[in-house]
């Protein structure tokens, strides 16, 4: 429990720093649109083209675990919708938003940390190659049922053009397919694009967390609860289940398979509001999901661990 509070202690210090300099006034409320415009825009993208063109394929893509964990991705973002649509009656595209917090792991800033705690050294091989593909799998199965529901239901048809512009438009794609080519056909980048795109990347965390911080400040907090928690105890219960039960199944190699569990296993982070924010759909169930999330992971986490440990 201690490792788990101590990984995400960061997380609620930069949180707590963007909703006080918000309402206090340090920080203009007016500057949060261009705070998440930067990092939705700019830093994001970055970070995800380093991610793919360093990816390591060979690692990253034994089919068991790729499939248990990404199989159920899919089938909690399938919940998350239905969730989203029947039980709270939200549009097409805010149903999308609030899929994606039920499918998207704080990989990089939990689940990572976590399992090399929990599991020593050797788990930072599988922790990467998760990681590596988390983001631009995710990202990408996510904008293209965002970019069909965000219409909200008006002219199935007449949207398959919007799709396709709204895709060729989202910089965070550009970003991923980018860094894909690079790595596929092995393409060399000067050092000072590489590094800079990597501090670029380095900044989204920090300075997105500050804003969702500044952006709770303003959102409503209490009518988002019920979706939040629902999303989060999603995000935290049934994907971490599904991952197990599918590993198991596919008979995954047992280093492999319990960090895909621990990583299924992390709240949402970040991205999720930044993925609401691009849209404009659902960001304050967005914003509130991250902070039930996190909350719930502290304690559901130690859960996991226990539980994957046990099975492999």
């Amino acid at each position: 429990m201690t490792e788990v509070l101590i990984v995400v202690a960061p997380i609620f210090a930069l949180l707590a720093g963007g909703w006080l300099a918000v309402k206090t006034g340090f920080f203009p409320a007016s500057g949060l649109d261009f705070l998440l415009s930067f990092v939705n825009r700019v830093a994001s993208p970055a970070l995800l083209f380093t991610g793919a063109a360093n990816l390591e394929f060979g690692v990253a893509f034994d089919p068991r675990v790729v499939g248990a964990f990404y199989l159920g991705a899919v089938t909690s973002f399938a919940v998350g919708m239905t969730m989203g649509r029947k039980a709270f009656g939200m549009t097409p595209g805010e149903a999308a938003a609030f899929a994606f917090a039920c499918t998207f792991s704080n990989s990089l800033f939990i689940g990572y940390p976590v399992s090399v705690r929990a599991f020593g050294p050797e788990a930072e091989g599988p922790a990467f190659a998760i990681i590596g593909l988390h983001a631009p799998l995710l990202y990408l199965v996510g904008t293209l049922v965002m970019e069909t529901s965000r219409r909200d239901g008006k002219g199935a048809l007449a949207a398959v053009r919007e799709v396709g512009l709204g895709l060729w438009r989202n910089p965070l794609i550009w970003g991923v397919a980018l860094g894909l080519i690079v790595n596929l056909l092995n393409l060399p980048v000067p050092s000072p694009i590489m590094e800079g795109a990597r501090m670029l990347g380095e900044a989204s965390p920090a300075v997105g967390l500050f804003g969702v911080g500044g952006a709770l400040a303003q959102s409503r907090l209490r009518g988002s609860l019920k979706p939040a928690f629902t999303a989060a105890l999603t995000k935290t219960m049934l994907h971490p289940l599904l991952v197990l039960g599918l590993a198991l199944a596919f008979r995954a190699p047992p280093d492999l398979a319990k960090v895909a569990v621990v990583v299924a296993a992390s709240p949402g982070g970040l991205n999720i509001y930044l993925f609401a924010t691009l849209f404009k759909r659902g960001q304050d169930v967005a914003a509130a999901t991250l902070l039930v999330g996190t909350l719930l992971g502290a304690l559901t986490i130690p859960v996991w661990l226990l539980i994957a440990r046990a099975a492999f």
